[in-house]
């Protein structure tokens, strides 16, 4: 009877961290959307920098990721 009542426990707790890693899924996909459309409108240039109407040699200042030379 005992490995019965932890069978349903455990099948309640994976039910529960599915739903869990559904919703944190959904939340991940809705970020990496809203990102997608707010990098709309930047170029990326042949040196790596994002910008918006620079000069090719030129680098982004305070852009996570992208050096300021």
């Amino acid at each position: 009877m005992a490995l019965m009542t932890r069978m349903k426990e455990l099948d309640d707790e994976n039910r529960r961290l599915k739903k869990m890693y559904a919703e944190e899924r959904l939340k991940a996909e809705v970020i990496q959307e809203a990102m997608a459309k707010k990098g709309k409108g930047f170029r990326v240039q042949t040196n790596g920098a994002r910008s918006r109407g620079k000069q090719k040699n030129e680098h982004c200042v305070g852009m996570p990721g992208i050096s300021d030379k």
